[in-house]
């Protein structure tokens, strides 16, 4: 019997948008998404209570009503927030409200390209801290994080993993591409800059080796951009490839391919890329701060972000070292199996259960 088989209904709250829900999830009738259009208004009490579509208001609270368990898998938005205001009210029954909680970069790394998002865990941490009956985080790393900013207690989080989209495969054996891999997006935390220092390091011991970023900029580092073009000025022979976006299946050739996928992020909720990458096989060299050892556990090599020495040591080791690739080849394929889906959603089922009202 499938995790899926314990469920009775399944309604998806998602904003006003064509084919948010993947239709294939939507083949399964006990499966529903609800459009609403009022998720997408400004996060701002000064906008309260004005709601452009009032109808799609009531369908929410109904749908609430008729719910054993509200999961928010997102921060709430100003429609989920009236939800949460009318169960902080009492208008609503009990709280069936689960808190999902993926990181806490904004507290970390303030970015002044997502105010209305900091607004908005600004008026949850002021106003709605109370309301969920349970939070459930990405990591141990991330309720560390949550006692540490929210002064939220311990024992109000529950810690369920997440799981790669890729299926574990076999180690991989045979190697040579001389490719280093960084799957990210490009913002100031996720530590490029200081992977293109450790590459303008590692072709004085490895001349061949090339560099692919795969990533959309959705942070201006303008030390990024400027770097790149310096080390491709100065030496035109240097291999920098780069892919701003990547189909799934394209990403799992590119980790099926690659000598060593590198991830020296500064901070991270969980870290997927690093799972994806074991899954396929692809030795793995990550930062070891935040919930990147939690995720990678003794499957890859560890470095200090902030150094581009030790990353470039690392990278060179793994480039030189086909038995060592073999190794963290094993190793990675080991660990991602300790994650699925399945797991997950099991997990779930049961924090619901013993914790619902």
């Amino acid at each position: 019997m499938s995790t899926f088989d314990e469920v009775d209904e399944v309604s998806i709250i998602t904003p006003s948008a064509d084919n948010y829900v993947d239709e294939a999830i939507l083949e399964n009738q006990k499966v529903s998404a609800h459009p609403f259009r009022v998720l997408v208004s400004p996060i701002s009490f000064s906008k309260l209570p004005r709601l452009v579509h009032p109808i799609d208001f009531v369908k929410l609270v109904k749908l609430y009503k008729n719910s054993d368990v509200f999961f928010a898998l997102t921060m709430p938005t100003v429609a989920l927030y009236f939800v949460f205001l009318l169960c902080k009210l009492r208008l609503l029954p009990d709280s069936k409200i689960f808190q999902v909680l993926h990181d806490f970069a904004l507290f970390v790394y303030p970015s002044d390209s997502q105010k209305k998002l900091v607004q908005m865990l600004c008026i949850h941490e002021k106003w709605f801290l109370n309301v969920p009956t349970r939070y459930v985080a990405d990591s141990l790393a991330t309720k560390n994080d949550a006692v540490r900013f929210w002064r939220l207690a311990a024992d109000k989080i529950d810690v369920i993993h997440l799981a790669s989209f890729v299926e574990p495969r076999n180690a991989r054996t045979t190697f040579g591409s001389n490719k280093i891999l960084i799957v990210s997006d490009i913002a100031q935390r996720k530590n490029h800059v200081r992977l293109l220092e450790a590459f303008d390091l590692i072709q004085q011991e490895c001349p061949y080796a090339e560099l692919v970023i795969v990533g959309s900029v959705i942070e201006p580092v303008p030390e990024f951009e400027s770097l790149i073009a310096d080390m491709q000025a100065e030496h035109s022979h240097r291999k920098i490839t780069r892919y701003n976006h990547a189909s799934d299946q394209d990403i799992v050739y590119l980790y099926s391919e690659a000598d060593v996928f590198v991830y020296p992020s500064l901070y991270e909720g969980f870290g997927l890329p690093v799972l994806e990458a074991m899954a396929c096989g692809c030795p793995v060299i990550t930062s070891n701060v935040s919930s990147l050892p939690e995720v990678a556990g003794d499957a890859a090599i560890l470095v200090d972000p902030h150094d581009p020495k030790a990353i470039a040591r690392a990278i060179i080791a793994v480039l030189k070292d086909d038995e060592l690739k073999r190794e963290l080849s094993k190793r990675g394929v080991e660990q991602a199996k300790k994650f699925s889906w399945e797991k997950t959603a099991q997990d779930f089922l049961e924090v619901f259960d013993k914790w619902k009202s």
